[in-house]
């Protein structure tokens, strides 16, 4: 047997084994989830908020903000300024000064809100088309999907 035809054969024998390997390697450390399955979703949650930022207000004024139109439904929240914004939200809360309402996920936001504020005896009204920024803390294809907008009422005319 010539020389060549030794090398050749040898290169060719770790040429098979190396595929060998890699093939192997392949079948360990495959995917987790197989090309073509189902997306897998964890389970985060979120909520969805409008969030009213009153402007005009003095230090440590009671004062009262109702939302109208949020899932058909009128929302009202008597508050005070100066209150600190909550780390963990749940539900309708005061802020500093203002309000955030929430609505739930996966239902669509209203494209039209009325906002009153009543403060020191005096009522402001206004209606608001409120852009909202989607959000799905799961990805794209997974529940729950959340909106979230501010607006901002100014009572100091």
């Amino acid at each position: 047997m010539s020389w060549w035809n030794k090398t050749k054969k040898i290169w060719l024998a770790i040429l098979g084994v190396g595929l060998l390997l890699i093939g192997i390697s392949w079948m360990v450390f495959r995917p987790a989830r197989p090309i073509g399955a189902a997306k897998m979703c964890t389970l985060l949650g979120c909520l969805s908020t409008i969030e009213v930022d009153v402007k005009g207000l003095s230090n440590s004024t009671s004062y009262e903000v109702e939302i109208q139109n949020l899932q058909d439904q009128n929302q009202t929240l008597t508050c005070v300024t100066g209150q600190e914004k909550p780390y963990f939200l749940e539900a309708h809360t005061c802020i500093a000064a203002g309000a955030i309402f929430v609505f739930d996920p996966d239902e669509l936001p209203p494209e039209e809100i009325t906002v009153t504020v009543t403060a020191d005896g005096k009522t402001f009204s206004k209606v608001f088309h409120p852009t909202y920024k989607k959000f799905q803390p799961n990805g794209e294809d997974c529940p729950p999907v959340c909106y979230s907008s501010g607006i901002v009422m100014d009572v100091s005319q």
